[in-house]
């Protein structure tokens, strides 16, 4: 049976008309799912973006606390060798013998390491006055009196001696990032020396542009970047309540200083001196003993993932807080 002219006319209109709104559809369809797509992706970036940024935030935080417990460090240090000037005045050549604590066993340590770590951290004193966020922090993640001897060996003053000594002390991927970049709002070494490689893992990762990947790879973000600022949160607790017994038993340096200066000026020889004045002469010997060794603990172990998250130092933190703590509660000022 054969279709009409105007039947045949009338089908291929409509079939046309058909076609054409298919066509129409099939086109919103396809622009919606981009739209939607194009959406993801600008969510994912933004989620990224704020991220990243918490991240840098923690990382500055952190990096101030440590800066402020590596400078302080650094100005105990400094002031040690005056305890071995004062020595000298009274004819002692070798510190007076450690005191005995209940429970407590006052580290030993060698004369000529301390003066040597002390006249170090006199000169990066200096040099940490225009030194970048986060330098000193990295000193007190090393170890500061063991960074400071490391300075000895340069012939450098104020803050190249300061950027020397911290390239000296880091190395492979901290090394590679260069001190003159920046990552997480801080020097590259100094956040690999606090944090560990990866944060140049992280940095070095990019959101991928095809939206049916980026919630993947934000979530993975965001999971590193948690674990990092949970790690700088221990960090930062650690550092101030470590900060502030470093600053107990330094107040208690000066304190007996003053006191066994006069015993000095007084007595003048350490053969007239009696036996109370000698036990001043041995808890300030005790003291120097302990300082030295809070500026030398090495508050971060370093991943041995090139990769890995930093460990804070746990154990040998406490252990000298311990003594630090029995130290003043024991000994009478």
């Amino acid at each position: 049976m054969s279709l009409s002219n105007n039947a045949f006319k009338f089908c291929a209109t409509v079939l046309g008309v058909t076609s054409v709104a298919a066509s129409g559809l099939m086109i919103y369809d396809g622009c919606s799912k981009l739209n939607s797509a194009q959406r993801e992706l600008d969510e994912a970036h933004e989620s990224h973006r704020i991220n990243m940024e918490m991240l840098t935030k923690s990382n500055i935080n952190c990096c101030k606390v440590m800066d402020d417990l590596g400078k302080t460090q650094l100005d105990v240090l400094a002031d040690l060798k005056d305890y071995f000037d004062l020595l000298k005045s009274v004819a002692k050549k070798e510190p007076p013998k450690l005191p005995k604590i209940s429970f407590v066993k006052i580290p030993k340590y060698e004369a000529d390491e301390v003066k040597d770590a002390s006249i170090a951290a006199d000169a990066l004193v200096v040099g940490l006055k225009s030194a970048a966020l986060g330098t000193a922090a990295g000193f007190a993640a090393y170890g500061t009196a063991s960074a400071a001897t490391l300075s000895l060996g340069l012939s450098l003053t104020g803050s190249s001696l300061v950027s020397a000594t911290i390239a000296k002390i880091s190395t492979g991927t901290m090394a590679a990032a260069g001190i003159g970049t920046t990552i997480l709002g801080v020097s590259s070494c100094c956040v690999g020396l606090l944090v560990g490689g990866i944060c140049f893992d992280l940095m070095a990762d990019k959101v991928k542009k095809e939206a049916r990947r980026v919630s993947d790879e934000v979530k993975r973000y965001e999971q590193k970047s948690e674990e990092i600022r949970k790690y700088l949160g221990e960090l930062s607790s650690c550092a101030t309540d470590y900060n502030r017994t470093l600053n107990k038993m330094h107040s208690i340096f000066k304190a007996q200083m003053k006191r066994a200066n006069k015993i000095s000026r007084e007595k003048e020889k350490w053969k007239r001196f009696s036996d109370e004045d000698k036990l001043i002469y041995e808890n300030l010997n005790g003291t120097v003993a302990i300082l030295y060794h809070m500026c030398n603990v090495q508050l971060v172990r370093q991943s041995e993932s090139l990769n890995g998250l930093n460990k804070i130092n746990v154990k040998k933190i406490e252990n000298i807080q311990f003594k630090a703590d029995n130290f003043i509660n024991t000994i009478n000022i």
